[in-house]
């Protein structure tokens, strides 16, 4: 645990030296690519291990040929693959390709909290907190398909539309289901309201009471057994669903000031929550789901920290604000690590630290 608690006092006392904003995201980034890029392939959720490691090695024998044909027979997304092969033309070192392909994902948060967070260092943390950071541990084409969501994001706020929609779909030839992206757009022209939570609480109690023939459903179009490892109904996926939900209930008390004072990048980082606990609310359903919120509240990690900011009382915020470093820290090193198989943290070169 020594290598998370010195990266949690670093994001959290560097501060007190009075950095500035920029110097201090390259810091905390740089320090959590380290972590990321330099970790045992034996850490996350084996995926790295047993399913990119096998590849990765496949490809260094193959020719091109060979690949071409392996990757069009397993239906995989062509362009991840193909940087794959092409970087096993110059090297065979499997732990270099970890550290580059973790690279877009990192800078990518890092330049979001750089560029709209007003409380970077609560940013940080619910970064480490909530899973986007063992992310990167695991599921590689996910997180550089998420590092094109975020450009997308920062696209669409600026209202850069036709960008939005090249990002999206440089982000679906890493991951398809980066597509669900595009319910953001349509969203970003409607007002944030109340309204919403019939929208998830009408979800909540299909899922609840139709789970099963919702499932037979999907399976029935999607035809893909993949899916049966997925299905899950366990306390994971409530808590992940309850932390969506009253992150979304917090940022309500600010809505009004936040809206009021940036319409635009406001309403559509709520938007973003909301399709967040949406899906989050499928995993009690199916746990793929989480993939797909995940898209959506990773953009949490900018709400939370601005919507508390608009709080008048210096004291208040200052209390919420420790309130909740102090609960997403315990929450990080009570079950994030442990529910994500990162922890103890191992270098690839020794057994641990």
């Amino acid at each position: 645990m020594t290598i998370y608690a010195l990266l949690i006092l670093l994001i959290l006392l560097l501060p007190l030296f009075k950095v500035p904003k920029k110097t201090y995201c390259i810091i905390c980034g740089f320090c959590v690519l380290l972590i990321v890029g330099l970790r045992s392939i034996h850490l996350g959720q084996k995926d790295t291990e047993f399913v990119y490691k096998v590849i990765f090695d496949l490809f260094s024998e193959n020719n091109w040929a060979e690949t071409f044909i392996y990757i069009h027979n397993q239906n995989i997304e062509y362009v991840f693959y193909i940087i794959m092969k092409l970087f096993t033309v110059f090297s065979h070192n499997y732990q270099l390709y970890l550290f580059l392909i973790a690279c877009p994902y990192v800078f990518a948060v890092s330049y979001l909290i750089y560029k709209y967070s007003k409380i970077p260092t609560l940013s940080y943390i619910l970064f480490l907190s909530l899973n986007y950071f063992s992310l990167s541990f695991t599921l590689l084409r996910h997180v550089v398909a998420m590092a094109f969501l975020i450009a997308a994001l920062h696209a669409l706020i600026n209202k850069k539309n036709k960008s939005f929609f090249i990002y999206v779909f440089l982000a679906s030839l890493f991951h398809r289901t980066a597509l669900i992206f595009l319910l953001i757009y349509p969203l970003s022209k409607i007002k944030f309201s109340y309204y919403y939570y019939f929208f998830i609480a009408f979800t909540l109690f299909m899922v609840t009471c139709f789970g099963n023939q919702i499932m037979n459903i999907l399976f029935m179009i999607l035809k893909n057994p993949h899916f049966l490892f997925y299905q899950n109904q366990d306390g994971d996926t409530l808590t992940f669903f309850a932390i969506n939900l009253l992150i979304l209930l917090f940022c309500n008390i600010y809505a009004k000031k936040y809206l009021k004072n940036n319409f635009h990048e406001a309403n559509i980082l709520f938007n973003t929550q909301f399709l967040a606990t949406l899906f989050a609310s499928c995993t009690l359903l199916l746990g793929e789901f989480f993939r797909i919120s995940s898209y959506f509240g990773i953009f949490s990690i900018i709400l939370l920290p601005n919507c508390l900011s608009f709080e008048s009382n210096k004291k208040v915020q200052t209390i919420f604000y420790l309130l909740q470093v102090c609960v997403f820290v315990a929450y990080f090193v009570l079950f994030t690590v442990h529910n994500t198989s990162i922890y103890p943290y191992q270098f690839f070169w020794n057994g641990g630290f």
